[in-house]
């Protein structure tokens, strides 16, 4: 899909606010890019803090390529670093 902006609905904002300490420092909108377009980047940078954050990055890293996880796209780029 296209690079594009996204508005963030009350739930996702609500589950985000602890990273931004508070809802009122929570961004309401978002930039998505498709993994297309993200595969086409000379180089991608995924970055992941936090233990809740663990199980879907080693899936990501570790499972099999699929749909179903995205960022598993990302084994097969030439240049993806994972900084956790």
């Amino acid at each position: 899909s296209k690079t594009r902006l996204v508005a963030l609905d009350h739930i996702t904002r609500v589950a985000a606010s602890g990273d931004f300490k508070g809802l009122s420092n929570t961004p309401r909108t978002a930039i998505t890019l498709g993994v297309k377009k993200i595969m086409e980047a000379k180089q991608v940078i995924l970055m992941a803090w936090g233990e809740g954050k663990s199980n879907i990055i080693k899936a990501s890293v570790e499972g099999t390529v699929t749909n179903q996880i995205p960022a598993s796209f990302l084994q097969e780029h030439k240049n993806a670093i994972f900084v956790l």
